[in-house]
């Protein structure tokens, strides 16, 4: 009796875990990050990585993209030694980010395939082909002297989240750390978001993704900051349909629209902790700061058709 219930067990499991990557799990359109490094023993640099996406739209003729920040801090290239070595890099110490905008992307949910805009052209290329087969050649913007060539050489599911999503394993022969380059379905290589894939003595690591401020994919327990907020970002065009104010605040701010575009807010820590949610009844909004402690938050308007985000600082 115990073997047959071992039996349905394995079977209830398994038709699970392929019901669930039967589901297409989309590519981040709204909030999301990845962070990571780069480096190995010849590589080019040695450098954190943080990619976000924060609400960014770009419109190219009649196609919408969301545009992808960049922040980069680079670290001493050779450091025979040091307590933490993927290759000859070591990640100690503080550097400072620079930021840039190296692209947009934009995603075909049907073809299930994502494409990335850089910055200053027109012309768009794949990034992701979420639909591969084992034994097809991998076709991706970003290239190395180990492309072209890649293949696909195994397709399985990982637990993301609480549900399994399809994960291609890519290689090529010749390339030394060949079969550690993964594809996610909806999150992207696990070498990084445009990192390149597949090398020759180096390579990018993604620590972690976080979507709609929740850690989706952890290396090591990493927990993913929140999506960069920079000024050089060219947000989603802003119809000054709202203003929270004021800005800093002490006791409260009052959230006020030209039309009943939110219907709900929600505020968040800068660590992405939800701190209140409410709904929003009519045009002027007053929302309660007692007890907040002083420093950052981010308020979540939600509406029918659209979402917006603001930065808020709170004072003492």
């Amino acid at each position: 009796m115990k073997k047959i219930l071992l039996i349905l067990s394995f079977i209830s499991l398994t038709s699970m875990s392929y019901g669930q990557t039967n589901v297409y799990h989309k590519f981040p359109d709204y909030v999301a990050s990845w962070d990571g490094y780069f480096g190995g023993y010849q590589s080019p640099g040695c450098y954190k990585f943080s990619y976000s996406l924060f609400y960014n739209e770009l419109m190219v003729g009649d196609t919408n993209y969301h545009v992808i920040t960049l922040g980069k801090a680079y670290y001493p290239s050779y450091a025979p030694n040091s307590p933490i070595n993927p290759g000859m890099c070591n990640f100690n110490g503080i550097s400072n980010y620079n930021y840039t905008i190296p692209g947009a992307i934009r995603e075909d949910t049907i073809a299930r395939k994502v494409y990335f805009l850089e910055t200053g052209s027109t012309v768009e290329k794949l990034l992701y082909d979420f639909s591969l087969n084992v034994g097809d050649t991998v076709k991706t913007y970003v290239t190395t002297f180990c492309m072209p060539g890649v293949v696909v050489t195994q397709i399985d599911s990982v637990l993301i989240n609480g549900n399994y999503r399809k994960q291609w394993t890519v290689e090529r022969p010749g390339c030394l750390f060949s079969g550690q380059g993964k594809i996610i379905e909806g999150i992207g290589s696990t070498m990084g978001l445009l990192e390149q894939m597949v090398n020759f003595e180096w390579w990018g690591t993604l620590t972690c993704f976080s979507q709609d401020y929740v850690n989706m994919y952890s290396l090591d327990n990493t927990t993913c900051p929140l999506p960069l907020i920079t000024n050089i970002s060219d947000s989603k065009k802003q119809t000054n349909n709202f203003s929270i104010f004021p800005n800093p605040a002490k006791n409260s701010i009052t959230i006020s629209q030209t039309e009943p575009s939110f219907n709900k807010y929600e505020i968040h820590s800068i660590n992405g902790k939800l701190v209140a949610e409410s709904k929003i009844n009519g045009i002027l909004q007053k929302v309660d700061l007692t007890g907040y402690a002083e420093g950052m938050y981010i308020v979540k308007l939600i509406g029918t058709q659209k979402v917006e985000f603001k930065k808020i600082v709170v004072v003492e």
